[in-house]
């Protein structure tokens, strides 16, 4: 009988069962190099990163928020969020399904995160406009992606989905992570508006928005 040949496993047998190994040992958490997977992440960069809005459009308030320097990775519908690139974990991860990212219209470097009603979720602040400009396209792509996905989940298509095994254990690290969102910060009472001593204008701003 001719002897059987002991071929080498093919290159996506050897990514399934590395991604199946990930799996068996999660532990909630992946550093970028094992989110990125064979394929890279669909966005990767640094940018301040603020919980909700950080202040008047005008600028006012724009040096005085609580903004901190992260290493941001968008990979399917989730933004993973890193204190930098070499982290071993995500600190947290973002839902992008339902959300819509908006360039502000007066900081080029600047992009919004809202929710389908309007409310700021987090603010973006990057080195340059081409960056933010990246992550707007990439965010809004896979947010609508993210949304058809929970839509055919809830109907009971799920089985039809067809992803990649780096996307599913990204997914995965993601559900574990999104609990772990910073609290979003309060609107600024007319009480505090008025201690600031702020300008006439800034005033009427603050009354209408």
């Amino acid at each position: 009988p001719t002897p059987k040949l002991n071929r080498a496993p093919s290159a996506s047998r050897r990514r399934s069962s590395f991604f199946k190994r990930l799996s068996q040992s999660f532990r909630g958490g992946a550093d970028v190099g094992t989110l990125r997977g064979y394929h890279g992440a669909d966005f990767e960069g640094y940018a301040d990163v603020s919980r909700g809005a950080i202040g008047c459009s005008c600028g006012c308030f724009r040096h005085k928020d609580t903004s901190k320097e992260r290493f941001l990775m968008i990979k399917g519908a989730f933004c993973f969020v890193f204190k930098n690139e070499t982290s071993r974990s995500p600190k947290y991860a973002i839902r992008l399904a339902r959300m819509k990212a908006k360039q502000d219209s007066s900081h080029k470097d600047t992009v919004v995160l809202e929710t389908i009603l309007g409310d700021t979720e987090y603010t973006f602040v990057f080195p340059n406009a081409t960056s933010a400009k990246q992550f707007l396209l990439v965010a809004n792509k896979q947010a609508s992606l993210g949304a058809i996905e929970e839509v055919k989940v809830q109907l009971g298509h799920g089985h039809f989905l067809n992803q990649r095994k780096s996307v599913m254990f990204a997914e995965k690290v993601a559900r574990a992570k999104v609990n772990a969102q910073p609290p979003k910060k309060k609107r600024i009472s007319p009480e505090e508006i008025a201690q600031m001593n702020l300008t006439p204008e800034i005033l009427e701003y603050t009354k209408n928005n």
